[in-house]
């Protein structure tokens, strides 16, 4: 019931409603879809099954505002999980003069990110096909028959992407920023291996965290919303806001001039 719900509030921030109900229903004939929204932002989407969930992920961002983005001047925004660049375009809306580094690792969701990068024309998100893990290397990345936003290290089968991986720190330096103040991350449960391996020292360099964390308790008694809470609290950060599995927080200890 609640994924109706969002469904109808997502429509409301659509112009052209006949259209994407035609995709979410697979009535249309196109090969891509183009999802206008009310703030004059067009997302070019393709016309297949895993993507019919993205008035779902719209109406989270952009109507629901799960991920509050900054509105300082000059900020540093790192997207993890970017998917279709969607938080990305929302936090460039939210502060055209931030720079926004976002990072996923499949082909097809990558290709998505550039091309409505351009179709919008935004001049300070900047895309990298890239996993964030617990280690540097490669890894094989599952992909979801049923939704592009659920691909995971996790899941099994043979459908999979062999892709590069970088950890925290290694990401800031590839990026060669002091700080980052938003730090949004949905990487579908390599949230954990990502952080747990994160020092403290770099980890005081991220001014706020927005996590969607995964229930994933069958692989480690510690990959749960209150494993990462815990850790992240004795790495001096407070959760500020807690709403379902997304979690908000403040590093108290923020220091960008600390060394890597």
């Amino acid at each position: 019931m609640n994924k109706y719900i969002r469904l109808i509030r997502g429509m409301k921030i659509m112009q052209n409603k006949i259209d994407i109900i035609l995709h979410i229903l697979n009535l249309s004939k196109k090969d891509f879809i183009y999802y206008k929204l009310r703030n004059g932002i067009i997302l070019e989407v393709p016309n297949n099954k895993k993507n019919r969930t993205t008035i779902l992920s719209i109406q989270e961002i952009f109507e629901e505002e799960i991920y509050p983005a900054s509105s300082d001047k000059d900020s540093i925004i790192v997207d993890l999980g970017a998917q279709a660049g969607l938080f990305s375009i929302y936090a460039h809306l939210k502060n055209k003069n931030a720079k926004i580094y976002c990072f996923e690792p499949d082909k097809n969701n990558y290709d998505q990110i550039v091309r409505n990068i351009k179709l919008n024309n935004i001049n300070n998100i900047y895309p990298y096909q890239k996993a964030i893990a617990g280690k540097n290397g490669t890894l094989n990345l599952f992909i979801n028959d049923n939704s592009s936003r659920a691909n995971s290290i996790f899941s099994e089968g043979s459908n999979f992407q062999t892709v590069s991986s970088i950890t925290i720190k290694e990401m800031l330096k590839l990026l060669k920023v002091s700080h980052i103040d938003i730090f949004k991350v949905d990487i579908e449960g390599a949230e954990y291996e990502s952080f747990y391996k994160t020092s403290k020292d770099t980890l005081s360099k991220i001014r706020f965290i927005f996590m969607e964390c995964h229930n994933l308790t069958k692989n480690n008694k510690d990959y749960s919303i209150k494993g990462m809470k815990d850790f992240l609290t004795k790495n001096e950060f407070s959760i500020i806001n807690e709403k379902e599995d997304i979690i908000i927080a403040k590093n108290e200890n923020f220091n960008h001039n600390s060394n890597l």
